[in-house]
């Protein structure tokens, strides 16, 4: 009866516990942290708790690497009853780890100089994805009637009876009695009809920028800017991996530009002749939850399948139903095309002069029309009544004008960008909390930004205080929020935030003042995880974090494709959400929903869960400029790198790498470690768990430390990750490769083999690609392989193996050869320690012969980790011993 009470109250006891850790998370910036940078993370519970420690654990051994008090408690915030900030910028070495306070833990957090590398051109596979005519992800061709303008009046010519008609006489009578009438009279019984008849206009391409499959100049043309101011200022961080039409493949164009000018090309058609400017195409009938772009044959008012309305800018309200926007004038749609287009001028005029040329032109003919015209064209609404309701212009006017300076060097120019910029000193969403849809846009000023790059300082000074009173507004109010984020939660609240983080980091590149660092960091984790849901707002990135997995989007909803690289609209106020939705919504789910602000990962919740065309466009620009103010890892310049993983170090100095494996075989462990002491060289050793489980091979490794040599890990079972045939083809997911190499790194510690002292890795059989070596990176983890072209991996070759065996002499002269033709500097030279029975000829017993004659030539050899200088202090020791 006793031992049933304790059991029964010891469950109660770990009930209580396992119900408390559910309602209480920490929160994390899942992308990771760079190792020099400000790093928080946030816990927030739905129960009463009293934090005032944590500890920082390594994620590959579990152990405890520093123990930090650096709390702050917020109180209560929303439905949390209890929440904290747990600051651990202390720790600033690479690596994987994790936060433990009490019974609660985070999710692995990740630190390292990498966290940015290849998310800018991962967005671009977005874009790709919303191709409209031609889209290389689906193979399908949609739209090509696109479209159908200018409406034209003729007179038709209709018989039509002016007497009056007995409502009793059937319609054959009386058109038979109107008939013989005008038979008998010399002036027919007609009256003049006014028909529509819709010009063709060729507006085929162009991306489609909504839910649906509608095509918006304005969100083009800011898309197009982000995209080429991405590349001129960052040209560094893009590559070629596609050709022009979005299929793999380069074709010596960054694919940043290639996916520009498919934007171009499209606001080029949209702008045919001077005066004649275009800014949609469609309407949102489109929008119907499974419709495929190829298959939208609805009937758009002109028969189905004859095309959609292309609108022309006219500077006047628009709208095919009840509702009508409420344009004012042409400044803002021509300003916006304008900034495009002279952009391109200057990025394309080094590669295709005429073209650059020809958007020079464009761009000031269309400045012009916005100066003639001014005022905002809205997007036109259909059925939903929904559109941009744009209001302002002159910040349109204000970058199309400066960028018109930076290509013509026309001091005209740069007065009118003064004249438009004062107009709207400071962005008018900052100072409030709630916004209409797309009321001030774009969220971002970039004329000021250009502004401020100008020589002239009284121009540059003022305008450098505007964006000041930007930024200290948002800085003053980021302590109402945990998270430090409180910027407008109205619909498309991701943009906002991205806006203000480039706004952050731009002024701090121009001016050298880091006021706002802690600003800018915490709406950069607010984007990557750390908010109330710990989702991050870009679709499936990081790779393995938790990313909007049921976007609300046709690409999705039909064909179930991801749009990796999006941003979503992010979090709405509550009285928001329930104002817009729409009827097709169902709840999930959620409890961090139940306070004021929500977000639904969800396919039927278009507010929150949309992606954002133009907003993915300004986080391609954000993260590109952050990825390109990293300073690289010096290895980077030294080594030379494939696919991640470093194949040879510094080819300027006369040093030999040589390194051995050990998994299944250790027959060789004697004679190669009498060979190095012979010779008073160090060499590299890398192991598996299972070798290092193996008692026969614990003397090996007791002299392989006593004797200095490198010794790291080879994974636990000797896990392929790839094979030599498809590299690109992985055989493993991070999950099952992060396991496996802990429990390799948990087989060195007890083998007395530290963490710290064992950070570069060896696949196993030398097969990786570059997911292997980017999860190595998040750990904080360097991916070594042999130096290709060198044949000393065949040690293990054995005679059945036919013209795939080499024996030892054969092996010996090749390395020699390749050394006479291409030298060994920085090479990395990889053995076994073992080989099957099967082989007799053994090559180990050449070792110290190889050794000797790589020495007559000058040669001398280091261990891996003193080739790469992975020697050097730990910060986390430094840190725990202060």
């Amino acid at each position: 009866m006793t031992k049933k009470i304790f059991f029964t109250c010891l469950l109660l006891f770990i009930s209580h516990f396992v119900a408390s850790a559910l309602d209480t998370w920490i929160r994390i910036n899942q992308l990771g942290y760079l190792p020099a940078g400000i790093k928080k993370a946030v816990l927030i519970s739905e129960n009463p708790l009293k934090i005032t420690s944590f500890t920082i654990h390594d994620a590959l051994t579990d152990k405890e690497v520093a123990k930090l008090n650096t709390v702050q408690n917020f109180g209560q915030y929303e439905n949390f009853k209890s929440v904290y900030i747990l600051n651990f910028s202390a720790i600033q070495n690479p690596g994987a780890y994790y936060i433990k306070t009490g019974i609660y833990y985070s999710p692995t957090i990740y630190i390292n100089n990498n966290i940015y590398n290849q998310s800018s051109d991962l967005i671009l596979n977005y874009f790709r994805q919303q191709r409209c005519g031609y889209n290389p992800v689906t193979d399908i061709t949609c739209h090509g009637e696109d479209g159908l303008d200018g409406i034209k009046n003729f007179v038709k010519t209709e018989i039509i009876d002016k007497t009056p008609k007995d409502k009793n006489t059937s319609t054959k009578k009386i058109k038979e009695n109107t008939i013989k009438k005008s038979l008998e009279s010399s002036e027919p019984p007609v009256i003049e009809v006014s028909v529509p008849v819709f010009n063709k206009i060729d507006v085929t391409g162009g991306w489609h920028t909504g839910y649906g499959f509608t095509k918006n100049g304005a969100l083009t043309a800011n898309a197009v800017f982000n995209m080429l101011m991405a590349w001129q200022m960052n040209p560094e961080v893009f590559g070629d991996r596609f050709d022009k039409y979005g299929l793999p493949g380069n074709n010596g164009i960054p694919d940043i530009l290639d996916e520009a000018k498919w934007g171009i090309d499209w606001l080029i058609k949209m702008n045919p002749v001077n005066g004649q400017l275009y800014h949609q195409v469609g309407d949102d009938r489109d929008e119907i939850a499974g419709l495929t772009p190829e298959k939208d044959s609805l009937n758009y008012g002109y028969g189905t399948g004859n095309g959609r309305h292309v609108f022309k800018a006219t500077g006047k309200p628009q709208g095919l139903f009840s509702t009508q926007n409420n344009s004012t004038g042409l400044a803002s749609i021509a300003g916006k095309y304008a900034s495009a287009f002279a952009l391109g001028a200057d990025v394309f005029h080094d590669m295709d002069n005429a073209f650059a040329d020809s958007l020079e032109t464009l761009a000031v003919n269309l400045y012009q029309t916005g100066k003639n015209s001014k005022g905002v064209t809205q997007s036109v609404p259909g059925k939903s009544g929904k559109y941009l309701m744009e209001d302002n212009w002159s910040d349109d006017m204000e970058l199309a004008a400066s960028q018109l300076y930076q290509l013509t060097f026309s001091g005209k120019y740069l007065q009118d960008a003064v004249d438009y910029g004062r107009m709207e000193p400071i962005s008018p969403w900052i100072f409030t909390d709630s916004t209409k849809y797309y009321q001030w846009y774009p969220f971002t000023n970039l004329g000021h930004l250009n502004l401020i790059k100008i020589e002239n300082p009284a121009v540059r000074n003022e305008f450098v205080q505007d964006i000041q009173t930007n930024l200290k507004r948002a800085d003053e109010k980021k302590i109402k929020s945990p998270f430090l984020v409180t910027t407008p939660m109205s619909e498309g609240s991701s943009n906002f935030v991205v806006s203000l983080a480039t706004q952050c980091q731009l002024y701090r590149k121009f001016t050298g003042d880091s006021a706002y660092i802690d600003l800018e960091s915490a709406l950069t984790d607010w984007l990557f995880g750390c908010n109330p849901w710990g989702i991050s707002m870009m679709v499936g990135w990081p790779e393995n974090g938790s990313t909007p997995t049921q976007p609300a989007c046709n690409q999705f909803i039909s064909k179930r494709i991801i749009p990796t690289g999006a941003l979503i609209n992010g979090p709405v106020e509550k009285s928001v959400f329930q104002k817009s939705i729409n009827g097709n919504y169902f709840e999930t789910d959620n409890t961090a929903n139940s306070g004021s602000i929500v977000y639904h990962n969800n396919p039927t919740d278009n507010i929150t869960n949309t992606p954002s065309f133009d907003g993915s466009a300004a986080l391609l620009f954000y993260l590109a400029s952050k990825q390109a103010e990293i300073n690289h890892p010096t290895d980077k310049i030294r080594n030379t790198v494939i696919h991640g993983g470093i194949v040879r170090t510094d080819s300027t100095r006369k040093v030999i790498q040589l390194v051995f494996t050990g998994h299944a075989y250790a027959d060789g462990g004697k004679y190669i470690l009498k060979a190095l002491r012979k010779n008073r060289i160090k060499a590299s050793f890398f192991v598996t768990g299972d070798f290092l489980r193996n008692k026969d091979n614990a003397k090996l490794i007791a002299r392989m430390v006593k004797d200095g040599h490198y010794i790291g890990p080879y994974s636990d079972k000797y896990l392929l990750c790839t094979t030599p045939t498809q590299p690109y083809k992985l055989l493993v997911n991070k999950q099952e490769f992060i396991n496996d190499l802990k429990n390799n790194y948990l087989e060195l510690e007890n083998s007395g083999i530290k963490h710290s002292d064992a950070l570069i890795f060896y696949p196993a059989g030398g097969y990786y690609n570059d997911s292997i070596s980017r999860w190595c990176r998040d750990y904080g983890v360097t991916l070594v392989a042999p130096t290709p072209g060198i044949n000393s991996v065949m040690d293990i070759s054995t005679p059945p193996m036919r013209e795939n065996y080499f024996s030892s002499i054969e092996i010996y002269n090749q390395m020699l050869k390749y050394e006479r033709k291409k030298g060994l500097n920085g090479k990395t030279l990889m053995f076994h320690m073992g080989a099957d029975k099967k082989r007799t000829d053994k090559f180990y017993k050449r070792i110290s012969s190889l050794i000797s004659d790589l020495k007559q030539k000058g040669y001398t050899f280091e261990t891996m980790n003193q080739a790469l200088d992975k020697n050097k202090t730990s910060k986390i020791n430094q840190h725990k011993k202060k």
